[in-house]
């Protein structure tokens, strides 16, 4: 974060001629050219009318300013608001505290002067002048040479803030001159949150040729227009600090920035637009900052320590051959820029873009790791027809040993990203997206894609025409969200779910799909996701069903192949959607055969009927824990049995699905009491009424069962599954499970 580059707003003269003779009229003082003076032998405030000649007025843009007292040692004390004269010659004392003072004529201060925090010193307009030759203390403050005007402080070696305040050094206007030749140290206040602006513009210059260090303040130098000049040629450090603000330096439209040496940059911003003149050649180590080309190449052969530092290049060329790592590195390039990075072998943690067609390689580069340290945002992207970002040699993509990273590999609007030779991909959090017509993210020999923390993180999609290259034998996902759109393609041999893995969408995946410990999840809501292949659940898969209310439809999932069923059906029903008994859906559809039968089931599902070439749930009540097609005590008993049990399903009394059973879960019961619930549905019991009505049915199924006490709900689900079997053509009833 910097403060803007612009100059700090200072009136222009006819402004402050303005305002002064307003002023003056005001207080009744003739705007005419007058000779004042200081009238008293002490000590005194500027703005106090009576310690001047031009009492009843303060001095004016006209005027020419003497503050002498022969008889006397007095200090004269600017403290605030704006004041402009012409000329001033001052023998005692001046500190400038607060607001401004400007100087169109010649200035001479030959007393002690002070500046202070909050305070400024202009000298305006062509031959202003102003030099202080006596003893100087500067705490703070802000110089300014506008117009023509000169500045110069030849008694200062140092300047010190006292306080955080944002000072600047500014000279604007062919002929300006800031002479600040004379410092050698700038320090910062002991807070160290300021941040000095050191500019020139269009022609001037500011000299600060013998300062040869800024400690801790924060320094942003700007060098803009042809002639303009920022002297820093004594310079070996910029300063640093604990804030989040950067050093910047700036030569653009001709502007020079004159720092030979200086070799190291740290926390620093350059920007150079192939106008500007900066000294690098001798910088060997640019850390944790940025440096921005754009229409000439610079010279950066002699850096060797590049840590942390992003390079942003369009229309040149960057030659990074003197490397072989980049680190935390980014490398930016568009409107036609190329790169060498032939000898780059390490690029851990690093951030690669491309756009306008531009292609990037690291040839060299066989192994990446995501990041050295949480809360780091990698990237790989390439934006644009014609864009290509080739890391094709990267065998293998890992994670920090801390963890917290996201890595993003995106294509846009026709970019390519290609990791075909990537064999796995394991980081914190992986973001896959290939997005716009003609968009590739090229992933041919990922065996093993992963997240690592948190579960579930990592997503690939692709949409609008964009296209996801998977193993076209298998890619084994774990901790993925796999996201099939109808607008974008994901290709793959077969799509192996693996723990907390996701395949979910309303498009079509192109190739078939092993879920063996994931989630199959059709559509966005409710909709129906294609497989254009296989599909084969185990033991330990899902397929997740939602149902919807107002369209009384259900999610469908599409096999062209072969369909093998296991693993768990799990029904869902949206926003509080109460199903009625013996509605049907069909859930799944297979242009091929299918084989076998889902291990359990989740949800108001009464029967399962298992088609030649689809599968048909009907459904039961909302609350009917035993699926015995009615809402009673033996319902409540069985959700009041497993209140503290965890985890729980549906035939433990879960009818909400979040794993716990709980007061959403005992309202489903008695809004769907008996089967037929009543259109507001009846009141939540009070707890007395609650352990009654539990009593009751707790009592009523040992009177069903005997002594034998509670009969466990699967044994009711057995019961039903041992019901004569539908009598659809071609159908083959699920309940009892065939052998």
């Amino acid at each position: 974060m910097r403060e803007t580059d612009q100059v700090k707003p200072v009136p222009s003269i006819g402004g402050v001629v303005l305002v002064c003779v307003l002023t003056a009229a005001f207080m009744g003082t003739s705007a005419h050219a007058a000779e004042v003076e200081w009238l008293v032998d002490s000590h005194g405030l500027w703005h106090q009318v009576s310690n001047w000649s031009s009492d009843p007025g303060l001095p004016g843009p006209t005027d020419n300013v003497t503050i002498d007292r022969p008889a006397a040692d007095i200090t004269v004390i600017h403290s605030l608001g704006t004041t402009a004269i012409n000329d001033l010659s001052c023998n005692e004392s001046l500190r400038l505290t607060g607001g401004s003072l400007t100087v169109s004529g010649t200035g001479l201060i030959s007393g002690a002067f002070t500046i202070g925090p909050g305070a400024s010193l202009t000298a305006d307009g062509a031959g202003a002048t102003i030099t202080a030759v006596g003893v100087t203390s500067l705490n703070g403050g802000s110089f300014y040479a506008l117009n023509g005007g000169n500045l110069g402080l030849p008694n200062a070696t140092s300047y010190a803030a006292t306080d955080v305040t944002n000072p600047y050094f500014t000279a604007d206007g062919a002929g300006s001159t800031l002479d600040l030749s004379t410092f050698t140290t700038i320090l910062s206040s002991t807070i160290g949150a300021e941040i000095l602006s050191i500019q020139a513009h269009n022609g001037g210059k500011v000299d600060l040729s013998g300062t040869t260090s800024f400690t801790t303040f924060v320094v942003q130098v700007v060098a803009d227009g042809a002639v303009s000049v920022v002297d820093l040629s004594a310079v070996t450090a910029l300063g640093t600090n604990s804030y989040y603000y950067d050093n910047y330096i700036k030569a653009t439209n001709g502007g020079t920035v004159v720092m030979g040496n200086l070799t190291a940059l740290d926390d620093t911003e350059m920007v150079l637009d192939g106008t500007g003149t900066v000294n690098t050649s001798q910088i060997t180590d640019f850390t944790n900052g940025l440096l921005t080309l754009d229409g000439a190449p610079l010279d950066v052969s002699n850096i060797s320590n590049v840590t942390g530092t992003e390079f942003r290049v369009t229309g040149v060329h960057l030659d990074l051959t003197h490397l072989t790592a980049l680190s935390r590195n980014t490398i930016r390039l568009n409107g036609g820029a190329t790169a060498d990075l032939s000898t780059i072998t390490t690029v851990d943690a690093a951030s690669f873009f491309v756009a306008d067609g531009v292609t990037l390689t690291v040839p060299n580069a066989t192994s990446y790791v995501a990041t050295t340290g949480q809360n780091s945002w990698p990237y790989f992207k390439a934006y644009g027809t014609g864009s290509v970002l080739d890391l094709s040699t990267f065998t293998t993509v890992s994670p920090s040993t801390s963890g917290g990273e996201i890595l993003y590999i995106q294509a846009y609007e026709g970019g390519k990203v290609d990791l075909s030779g990537t064999t796995s991909c394991a980081t914190s959090q992986v973001k896959v997206l290939a997005d716009g017509t003609g968009s590739v993210v090229d992933m041919s020999a990922m065996g093993s894609f992963s997240a690592v923390s948190p579960v579930g993180a990592s997503r690939i999609e692709a949409r609008n025409g964009g296209t996801v290259l998977l193993n076209p034998g298998t890619t084994v996902v774990t901790d993925t969200n796999v996201v099939v759109t109808t607008s974008g393609t994901i290709s793959v041999g077969t799509l192996s779910l693996a723990d907390q893995s996701k395949l979910t969408g309303t498009g079509t995946l192109n190739g078939s799909v092993l879920n063996s410990s994931g989630v199959t999840s059709p559509g966005i809501s409710v909709g129906e996701l294609t497989v254009d292949g296989t599909y084969t659940q185990a033991a330990g898969g899902t397929l997740l069903i939602e149902l919807a209310a107002l369209s009384k439809k259900s999610d469908v999932l599409a096999v062209t192949g072969d369909l093998w069923l296991g693993g768990t059906l799990e029904i869902n029903p949206l926003d509080g959607f109460s199903p009625e008994n013996n509605w049907s859906y069909t859930i799944l559809t297979a242009d091929g055969d299918i084989h076998g039968e889902f291990d359990s089931l989740a949800g108001p599902v009464r029967s399962i009927a298992y088609n030649d070439h689809d599968v048909v749930v009907t459904s039961t009540y909302m609350g009917d824990a035993n699926l015995d097609m009615i809402v009673d005590d033996i319902d409540l008993a069985i959700l009041l049995s497993n209140w503290t049990i965890s985890p729980v399903d549906w035939r433990r009394g879960d009818f909400t699905g979040d794993g716990r059973i709980d007061d959403g879960d005992l309202s489903i019961i008695l809004s769907n009491w008996t089967g037929s619930p009543p259109a507001a549905g009846p009141p939540i019991p009070e707890p007395a009424t609650l352990a009654l009505l539990a009593a009751g049915a707790l009592l009523s199924l040992r009177r069903r069962k005997g002594s034998s006490g509670l009969r466990p709900p699967t044994a009711r689900v057995r019961h039903l599954r041992a019901a004569p079997r539908l009598s659809r053509p071609g159908c083959r009833s699920c309940l009892p499970r065939r052998a």
